[in-house]
């Protein structure tokens, strides 16, 4: 593995070091390279380790009737994520994934490590004492299976301007930002034509570019992946545009 986290009392190597596995490292790489971010795939439970330490008496005498000393207590499926489309369960124990043993919490999130939403995996459960296998399909923390990808302005494909005085007079504006040209793109596909004025984006005041910025970034990780503006063009027509920023 390669070296997170190196503890040493005498500055030599020697004392606890913490390894972060070659695979995925790779992957983590890769996604990069190819992406831009790393891809996240989320089981969506929330759980716990079974035996830990940490655990009150009511907990424990619970975990005496699970059938298992190790694996991930399902404490809670969350909406919309990946094992609610899935069987998973409340009270299951995951004791595998992919042919891998899932002993505690930690041997989870390292499988899903390697992993992107999309992906389908093959989760080894024991409910009511009996052992069980699902496929579960990956989902990202938007709660669907979309790569995503760290697009900047360019995707857009247009030039712009904040709003020159002349014009915020004229429209009685006090903020705006201005197409002044538009290529190939996100903008072109949804037919902004040069000269628009963007007012808001998602709702947000566009009062400068590093505004429209944060709205793009925004809108990419949402789950719908759309920027929705609004303005009006020098004539005082009002116009209203949906950006489609999902990428192949």
């Amino acid at each position: 593995g390669i070296n997170a986290v190196l503890s040493s009392p005498t500055g030599a190597y020697t004392g606890y070091g913490f390894a972060i596995p070659t695979s995925i490292m790779t992957k983590v790489v890769a996604d990069l390279k190819q992406y831009g971010t790393v891809q996240r795939a989320l089981l969506g439970i929330k759980g716990r380790s079974v035996g830990d330490s940490q655990l009150d008496e009511k907990q424990k005498e619970k975990e005496k009737t699970l059938g298992v000393v190790e694996g991930v207590y399902v404490a809670e499926i969350v909406e919309g994520g990946s094992a609610s489309a899935a069987d998973i369960k409340v009270d299951d124990v995951i004791v595998g994934i992919e042919g891998r043993v899932i002993a505690k919490f930690a041997d989870l999130q390292e499988v899903l490590a390697r992993h992107r939403p999309g992906d389908k995996i093959k989760v080894k459960l024991i409910r009511d004492k009996k052992e069980k296998v699902v496929e579960v399909t990956l989902k990202n923390e938007q709660g669907n299976t979309k790569i995503v990808k760290n697009a900047g302005m360019e995707i857009l494909g247009v030039a712009f301007k904040e709003l020159p005085d002349d014009l915020k007079k004229q429209l009685n504006l006090s903020y705006g930002l201005q197409v002044t040209g538009v290529s190939s793109g996100k903008m072109a596909d949804a037919n902004v034509r040069k000269g628009f004025i963007i007012l808001k984006a998602n709702n947000q005041q566009i009062r400068k570019l590093s505004d429209l910025e944060d709205a793009l970034k925004a809108a990419i990780k949402s789950p719908d992946q759309v920027l929705f503006l609004t303005g009006i063009f020098p004539s005082g027509k009002r116009a209203n545009y949906a950006i489609d920023l999902t990428q192949e």
